[in-house]
């Protein structure tokens, strides 16, 4: 495959772009032209100079058959032939055209698509168009799924992008802020709203949501009316995308090798697996309304982990906090894992809702004992007073006189001997009798119920 850049004569000399991606050297050439000087030269020495760039990477990307690709090697992008000379089909070129070299050019064919206004991206300074190169694959998510924003991770974004990355709110935002300002003004982006978390090792990080603006979503109007575009839509990189598949032109070390872990845990079985499927849905259900989902294999991976850590109840704890939390922190989880990032706050939450519980449920008990034992006190009285009804006269004042003269001996007091009499002959009715005591009468109550 082959593109041109038309070179032709008129009587400015200016270029005129024909078709394919203006290359370095178009202005040159024009202000060479003005001054006097021959610009056909400085022309092909800008071709050659771009085309002989020589690159050595290894990206891993997910193309628009959903397949990861993966490419470690070296190679040019393409090489130039120039009016007159003979094309690769054996004609004669009628202008410049730019020979695609094949890895290249795979990479061109499979790599993820999503619209992009290309005036509009020549017009902004280089780090807000790396921004918008970036974020753009977000936005066409968003818009494509109908979510309010489009997040991306500030690490990610400086990986990415080769920012320096801050680590204190202030000088992120002022960094930000720059980079924002021109997408902000032409109504790309309507709204941006910070999210203080942290990465994985702990390093303070912030999650950038982004509201699409008048202009992003006339960019994926526009795109949608285009011939194919549905085929198109149905490869672009999903919601939730890993920020490797936005590596296509960053350049990256190979991985290590993946070490083999002693006692690696089993398959998860089908009740867990069942488990992560309800997880998945009941997110959709939640945040979106949706009872008919179909979970993708990163959704249900990060369901699994999920539950595996931390159980099921814990796992839906985290999803009933982030649902009632992600209004009150502007941010609308696009995927299961947009959750995540509550769960040192549900864990802390639901820690302290089971100590509440449990101290719920020792001050019911408390108070059902303290009920009971009132129930039993009147039930026993009833008992001792028939006991006292029934015993014959004289032998009830045997009883008391003897009560009475044990508390005397012991010292009770006067004012305190006619109550402490009572209680004494009362006591020794109910031993005779054999009555249960609290515990052994709380036992039959319970048995009966």
């Amino acid at each position: 495959m082959w593109d041109r850049y038309r070179c032709d004569d008129d009587r400015r000399g200016a270029p005129r772009q024909q078709r394919g991606a203006a290359l370095a050297g178009a202005a040159s050439c024009w202000r060479s032209a003005v001054a006097g000087v021959p610009w056909r030269a400085h022309l092909q020495h800008a071709f050659h100079q771009n085309a002989s760039a020589y690159i050595v990477a290894y990206l891993r990307y997910r193309g628009r058959d959903g397949m990861t690709r993966t490419v470690n090697t070296g190679f040019t992008r393409y090489g130039v032939i120039f009016t007159g000379e003979t094309l690769p089909d054996g004609t004669t070129a009628d202008a410049v055209y730019l020979v695609l070299n094949e890895v290249y050019l795979d990479i061109l064919n499979h790599a993820p698509v999503r619209p992009l206004d290309y005036a509009y991206l020549k017009a902004l300074a280089p780090m807000a168009q790396r921004f918008y190169e970036l974020l753009s694959y977000k936005m066409f998510a968003a818009l494509k799924h109908r979510q309010p924003q489009a997040t991306l991770r500030y690490a990610d974004y400086c990986l990415l992008s080769t920012q320096q990355r801050y680590t204190e709110a202030m000088p992120m935002q002022k960094q930000m802020y720059k980079i924002h300002q021109p997408h902000v003004q032409s109504g790309y982006l309507s709204k941006v709203v910070y999210e203080a978390t942290t990465d994985d090792i702990g390093q303070p990080d912030w999650l950038l949501h982004y509201t699409p603006g008048p202009k992003a979503r006339a960019e994926y109007a526009v795109f949608m009316h285009q011939p194919r575009a549905d085929a198109a839509a149905a490869r672009t990189l999903p919601t939730d995308a890993a920020p490797q598949d936005l590596l296509a032109s960053v350049t990256r070390e190979p991985p290590a090798a993946p070490r083999d872990t002693p006692g690696t845990a089993a398959p998860e079985t089908g009740v867990r697996l069942a488990q992560a499927h309800a997880l998945v849905t009941a997110f959709y259900q939640r945040f979106y309304g949706l009872t008919q989902v179909t979970a993708s294999p990163k959704e249900l991976a990060h369901a699994t982990a999920l539950l595996a850590q931390h159980g099921e109840a814990k796992a839906h704890f985290l999803l009933a906090f982030a649902h009632r939390e992600a209004p009150e922190t502007h941010y609308q989880p696009q995927v299961l894992g947009g959750i995540l990032q509550y769960l040192s706050r549900a864990l802390a939450a639901y820690d302290a809702q089971a100590v509440r519980a449990t101290q719920a449920t020792a001050q019911r008990a408390k108070a059902d004992e303290r009920t009971q034992r009132e129930q039993y006190q009147t039930w026993e009285q009833h008992e001792v007073d028939q006991l006292r009804a029934a015993l014959p006269p004289e032998e009830l004042a045997a009883c008391e006189a003897a009560a009475r003269a044990r508390l005397v001996a012991e010292g009770t007091p006067e004012v305190a001997l006619p109550l402490a009499v009572r209680v004494a002959v009362d006591q020794g009715l109910a031993a005779q009798a054999g009555l249960p005591s609290f515990e052994i009468w709380r036992q039959m109550q319970e048995g009966c119920g």
